[in-house]
C-alpha cells in the first residue's frame, strides 16, 4: 500500500499563478443543493484558468465545484496533478460547530509554522472558508514534498497538544480530513444549502490571509460569511 502524495515541481504554485492555458473540470449544482453529488449525468465542464472568474459571475446563483486536479488540455487528458496542498478541516456536528473548526485551524497553523521538520522552504500558507463546516489551508511549498508525510507528521503535533483527540478527530467532532478530495468548492462563490428543517443558508467561499484569520473572533468570520 502506497502512503504517499507526492507533490512535484509543477504542482507547487498557487492556482492564480499557474498558466492561464491550463484547465480544471467545472461542475455546476442548483441553488440549495450544497452536497457534491458524483455524478457523471450532471453538467460538468472544462474550463481554462483565464475564464473561472467570467464563469463564477455568470452562474454566481449556483453552487460551483472545481477538480482538484489541474489539466493541461480541454480534453481532460494530459494533468499535472492536485495543486496546492489543501488541509482540510471540518466539523462534524449538526450545525457544524465553527468555533471547534477555527480552534483545530489555528493549531494546525502554528505548528506548521513552528515546526520546521514539516514544511521547509514555504511560503505562508493561506486559509479559505470552505462555505458551511469549516477551513481549508493550502500550503505551496518551493521543493517536492509527501503531503501524506506531512499530515502524518501534523496529526501527531496535534495530539500532543489536543487533549481531546481519537485518530484524525479533535474536540470530539472535528477532523483533519482526508487529502484525497477529487472536487473543491470554487473560492470566491456562494455555498447554498437546506438545513434538516428545510430552511435555505448561504455563505462566502472566502479566502483569509494567516495573519486576518489569527486576528478574527469566529463571530466576525460568521458576519463576513453573511455579507456574500
Amino acid at each position: 500500500m502506497n502512503n504517499s502524495l507526492w507533490f512535484n515541481k509543477e504542482q507547487l504554485f498557487w492556482l492564480e499563478e499557474l498558466d492561464s492555458d491550463c484547465f480544471v473540470e467545472v461542475q455546476v449544482q442548483p441553488w440549495g443543493e450544497g452536497v457534491f453529488v458524483n455524478d457523471p449525468s450532471m453538467a460538468r465542464q472544462p474550463i481554462a484558468l483565464r475564464d473561472l472568474a467570467a464563469f463564477k459571475d455568470l452562474h454566481s446563483d449556483k453552487n460551483i465545484w472545481r477538480s482538484w486536479t489541474i489539466y493541461r488540455d480541454v480534453e481532460l487528458t494530459r494533468d499535472i496533478g492536485p495543486i496546492p496542498l489543501i488541509l482540510d478541516i471540518d466539523d462534524e456536528s449538526e450545525p457544524p460547530n465553527l468555533t471547534k473548526a477555527y480552534d483545530l485551524t489555528r493549531a494546525c497553523l502554528d505548528i506548521i509554522e513552528s515546526e520546521t521538520k514539516l514544511i521547509k522552504h514555504a511560503e505562508q500558507p493561506r486559509v479559505i472558508f470552505s462555505g458551511r463546516k469549516g477551513f481549508h489551508i493550502e500550503i505551496k511549498p518551493s521543493l517536492p514534498i509527501d503531503a501524506q508525510a506531512i499530515r502524518r507528521l501534523l496529526l501527531e503535533a496535534l495530539r500532543k497538544h489536543i487533549s481531546q483527540a481519537n485518530l484524525n478527530v479533535f474536540y470530539e467532532s472535528t477532523v483533519l480530513d482526508t487529502l484525497s478530495h477529487m472536487w473543491v468548492r470554487l473560492t470566491g462563490t456562494l455555498y447554498s444549502w437546506h438545513s434538516s428543517n428545510g430552511t435555505l443558508h448561504s455563505r462566502r467561499v472566502i479566502p483569509l490571509r494567516v495573519e486576518e484569520f489569527r486576528a478574527m473572533q469566529t463571530e466576525d468570520i460568521w458576519a463576513l460569511l453573511q455579507t456574500g
